[in-house]
């Protein structure tokens, strides 16, 4: 894995539109923001995280793991059953043969906590949102992100779901805001014998002048080494760079509405939801005085 310093936040004039024309041998006259653009205004700008192997590993996970659950939960029933319908024969079993009972025993609890387990991950299959956005206010500088649970797992291994988000309750996204002048850019590539990826991983720092990471999230998908070319990673940061500058002139603004394949609807929190789209400064303070 290859990281590279931060990625500026450049403002793009007709010549650096040019330079990025030659490299990605593309004929525009607008920054492309890579098809993510999802709402755009005056005030603030919205974009997907979406790509398709996600959909593709949900519905692999739930093949894979559905059959698992429902086959561990129909174990520990016939346990159960067993246990409290032949009660005597359960009782002399356990004084005539103690170690075999005490392995029974621990496989029942080994094969239950199987089934919490992996109950978890069909649940979190199941109601996985039909996208990951995140909204960049400019009037208020503020940046909001949309994660799902085990969206960045791999980075921060937040494993607190099984705890806090049983099998038997929807699991719930992570909603996160953020000064945009505490987020800096690394632009991250993989490669192996197989294959090769690139994407962009935001920063979080506790001030602007600060080494110390507090936070960090995905920009954009992890793109396939060859689409990499065409740096539309690097374009979309470039893009959001220059709309929070308020410098639009060479901007694409037009809009993608295919944000997903299927999923839960995506529902931002109420204050977070107001925040986000809020046209001034003291809109802003209004919505959550301090």
């Amino acid at each position: 894995m290859h990281r590279q310093p931060h990625l500026a936040k450049q403002t793009i004039d007709a010549r650096l539109l040019n330079q990025l024309n030659k490299k990605t041998q593309s004929k525009t006259d607008k920054l492309s923001h890579s098809g993510k653009l999802v709402y755009i205004n005056d005030d603030y700008c919205e974009i997907t995280r979406n790509y398709t192997s996600f959909y593709g590993m949900n519905i692999l996970g739930i093949a894979l793991f559905l059959p698992v659950v429902i086959l561990c939960f129909g174990v520990v029933l016939f346990f159960l059953y067993d246990a409290t319908f032949n009660f005597k024969t359960y009782i002399e079993t356990w004084s005539s043969r103690p170690n075999a009972h005490f392995l029974l025993h621990f496989a029942f609890f080994i094969i239950l906590f199987m089934t919490f387990a992996f109950a978890a991950i069909v649940n979190y299959f199941i109601f996985a949102p039909r996208h990951y956005p995140v909204r960049f206010n400019r009037k208020t500088g503020k940046v909001y992100v949309y994660d799902y649970v085990l969206y960045s797992i791999t980075y921060k291994l937040t494993y607190t779901f099984w705890w806090h988000l049983p099998f038997y309750k929807p699991t719930k996204a992570e909603c996160k805001e953020y000064d945009w002048s505490l987020i800096q850019a690394i632009s991250i590539f993989s490669r192996n014998k197989h294959s090769s990826s690139s994407t962009i991983r935001c920063i979080v720092y506790d001030s602007s002048i600060s080494t110390t990471m507090i936070d960090s999230f995905n920009l954009i998908s992890t793109d396939a080494g060859t689409d990499a070319l065409f740096m539309p990673n690097y374009k979309l940061w470039l893009w959001i760079s220059n709309f929070m500058q308020f410098n639009d002139d060479l901007l694409d603004t037009s809009v993608n509405a295919q944000v997903g394949i299927y999923g839960r609807e995506v529902n931002w929190p109420d204050d977070l939801d107001k925040k986000s789209k809020a046209s001034s400064l003291d809109e802003y303070r209004k919505i959550c005085p301090e």
